[in-house]
């Protein structure tokens, strides 16, 4: 499903990894702006974006202090 794909990359480019630090969300949200209408679809991305300022409040909630950086 073209949402999981979308979701999927946020979640995965604003995590830390063994082999990279966590992406500002503002950073990802260009990613998927760039990659919109060839990687993701154009009306996904811009549904998803509808409802970042709660994405971003379960984000919050769930990381860790030393993570809010």
């Amino acid at each position: 499903c073209s949402s999981d794909l979308v979701v999927d990359f946020f979640d995965a480019v604003t995590m830390d990894r063994p082999y990279r630090k966590a992406l500002h969300n503002d950073t990802a949200v260009e990613l998927l702006l760039a990659e919109s209408g060839t990687s993701f679809d154009p009306r996904v991305v811009e549904a998803f974006l509808g409802v970042r300022a709660e994405i971003e409040t379960i984000q919050a909630e769930y990381l860790e202090p030393s993570d809010q950086s």
